[in-house]
């Protein structure tokens, strides 16, 4: 069986995250289908993976400001998207 899932889905096998146990149950329930993986996939998980990276990173110690406060970063666009 061949099966389209969203990007959200395939982060979620790729990633330990919230749902990421649901997905691979699912996953599995299906008896691991081939995923269909296409160029809008290829840039979407790329880009949820590099964002994961980069908010993980900035919860490291080194990254925090001398306040001890975490530092946050916006999420979204420079017009506020």
């Amino acid at each position: 069986m061949t099966a389209y899932a969203d990007s959200s889905f395939l982060v979620r096998l790729i990633v330990d995250e919230i749902g990421s146990e649901e997905a691979v149950a699912v996953f599995r329930q299906l008896q691991r289908p081939q995923l269909v993986f296409n160029r809008l996939h290829s840039l979407e998980v790329r880009n949820a993976l590099r964002q994961k990276a980069f908010m993980d990173a900035a919860k490291l110690p080194h990254c925090q400001a001398s306040t001890g406060h975490q530092t946050s970063f916006p999420v979204g666009s420079a017009t506020g998207g």
